[in-house]
């Protein structure tokens, strides 16, 4: 049995927690907008609308990268230092299904231009197949970065989709993030496509790249 990633040596003392409502919402809502910066500047319009949406979703048990997937790094002295959600195929569907029925019954309002964002940008996600597992969101907070903790989360994320019995692991990464595309490949991932969401009404558009790579 393939024991967990020991945290970099700049970073001793690293370890996952989950995160707890409603005393981490602020934390993980900050992390998340890292983790997502070029999907949130396509969908929204400003990131108080973005941030407003997304604490609904938590709120709601309907958010891919909140409770119970969530999970925040703490260190001494930073008990949210990062952030990782990975979450197998039944999960993240599941997850997904409810944010699309809160959405349509009006729990969480969207504007109708929101929403057809939305749904572009969704289309242009392959689906998660069984067996595989999807790492939905991966940050390192400002205050820590340079410590290694990137790799060391990347390390936690593959071994999280092998302790849920998955052989592959895949995620989608920004086109224009050459930093986390240049971390995903030196940790074994390759890629496997991509897609760009247009917005024709003001030609905003974003494109991802995804990536993969086996589970052993």
């Amino acid at each position: 049995m393939t024991s967990a990633p020991a945290p970099p040596r700049e970073a001793a003392g690293a370890q996952l927690r989950p995160v707890r409502l409603p005393d981490d919402l602020d934390a993980l809502l900050r992390l998340e907008a890292a983790a997502s910066a070029a999907s949130t500047a396509y969908v929204h319009a400003q990131p108080k609308d973005a941030r407003a949406f997304r604490a609904a979703l938590v709120r709601r048990g309907a958010a891919e990268f909140g409770p119970p997937h969530a999970r925040f790094v703490a260190l001494p002295g930073a008990p949210a230092a990062g952030l990782l959600a990975v979450l197998d195929a039944p999960a993240l569907a599941r997850a997904r299904l409810l944010t699309a029925l809160a959405v349509r019954r009006g729990e969480v309002p969207l504007s109708a231009v929101v929403q057809g964002r939305m749904h572009r940008l969704g289309a242009t996600l392959a689906p998660v197949e069984a067996g595989t597992a999807y790492l939905s969101r991966l940050a390192v907070a400002p205050e820590v970065a340079g410590r290694g903790l990137g790799r060391w989360l990347v390390a936690q994320a593959v071994d999280r989709a092998r302790a849920l019995d998955a052989a592959h692991l895949v995620v989608d990464v920004a086109a224009d993030n050459a930093r986390a595309l240049a971390l995903y490949e030196s940790a074994g991932f390759t890629r496997l496509g991509g897609g760009t969401a247009h917005d024709g009404a003001d030609g905003r558009a974003v494109s991802h790249v995804r990536l993969g790579r086996p589970v052993p």
